[in-house]
């Protein structure tokens, strides 16, 4: 079970007297980090991209200074903490490349095309012997410390069903962000599940206690006749205590800002719902459930910084290791397998 987060605290940031960087510009999620940093009164010093014109431009537009390479970067405004957001398709080398500075990291999952580039791109980070965790901001929501509160012990046999969904927008809106190869096959190693499904994939591999307490029911990827990546996928997969879990990913709402998303799990002493924000408890000797708003931020992405970067000044290990990112890059493989 992931551990209960730490009370969102921006503090940490401000007091934190790190240099923040980003190796990746052009990616989606620079935004967040960004806009967290900014929340807290803190800047990106620099920024490079493998894609030099459109990080450029990025950059410029943020008025934020950009660097050719991620050496030139370091050489130039001496960043002490990175965020690195590569492309699926390159992120072997970048994460790589980022692991060989010796600084520490968030990257972004999947860390690769595969479970293969993954397993290279978290074996880099162990040979360096440095601070690397993954982005994966779900692990930082409210429901897993309830989880906690109610199971002072956990094994996968009390759990009776569980649902994850998350449904976007449309993948149209990638090429707004100038990240238009999440599009493509052969650069992005899939659509919706290997993007948007990743982080319930992590919640069931978590719930299951191992990825080998499950086996894929039942699969299904969807897309659409001018796409390349599926636009909606879902799974049906049995934990070996008799669970039954059911994921769904997709980018299948009209609007580039829509948003669907559900955690849903039931155990044999409550029912969990985290929903839009609150989260939903409903107790086996209860006649009425209780509701409560969750701490932080509705979007998880700064809870997840501060606590990260709190685990790094503690001298604590990252609180999502790259090696959990591969595990879970296995059992998405595994879903395509069988979905085609």
């Amino acid at each position: 079970m992931f551990k209960p987060p730490a009370p969102y605290d921006l503090e940490i940031l401000r007091q934190s007297n790190l240099r923040f960087a980003v190796a990746g510009v052009t990616h989606w999620h620079a935004e967040y980090y960004r806009d967290i940093l900014l929340s807290a009164g803190v800047e990106l010093v620099g920024a490079t991209d493998s894609d030099q014109p459109a990080g450029r431009a990025k950059a410029s537009s943020w008025h934020l200074p950009f660097s050719d390479s991620l050496k030139s970067l370091i050489a130039d405004h001496q960043p002490n903490f990175l965020f690195v957001l590569p492309r699926h398709d390159r992120a072997s080398e970048e994460i790589a490349e980022a692991a060989a500075t010796g600084l520490p990291f968030l990257v972004e999952k999947p860390m690769g095309l595969d479970a293969t580039g993954a397993k290279q791109a978290a074996g880099a980070v162990q040979s360096a012997n440095i601070f690397a965790d993954v982005a994966l901001p779900m692990r930082h929501t409210g429901i897993w410390a309830a989880l906690d509160d109610i199971h002072s012990t956990w094994s996968s046999e009390v759990l009776a069903y569980a649902h994850f969904r998350t449904i976007n927008g449309p993948a149209e809106r990638y090429n707004g962000y100038g990240a238009s190869w999440m599009l493509d096959q052969a650069k992005s190693g899939g659509g919706a599940l290997r993007n948007l499904g990743f982080h319930g994939v992590d919640a069931a591999i978590c719930l299951a206690g191992s990825i080998h307490n499950l086996t894929v029911e039942g699969a299904t990827v969807v897309r659409r006749t001018e796409e390349a990546v599926e636009h909606y996928a879902s799974a049906i997969l049995r934990t070996a205590g008799g669970g039954v879990i059911t994921l769904e990913a997709g980018y299948a709402l009209p609007s580039p800002t829509s948003s669907d998303q559900e955690w849903r799990i039931s155990t044999d002493k409550a029912f969990l719902c985290q929903r839009d924000g609150k989260l939903r408890t409903h107790f086996k000797e209860d006649k009425a459930a209780i509701e409560q708003a969750l701490p932080g931020l509705p979007d998880p992405y700064g809870q997840m910084l501060v606590n990260s970067v709190g685990a790094f000044l503690s001298g604590k290990p990252p609180l999502s290791p790259l090696k959990d990112a591969v595990t879970a890059a296995a059992l998405v493989d595994r879903i395509y397998a069988l979905a085609d």
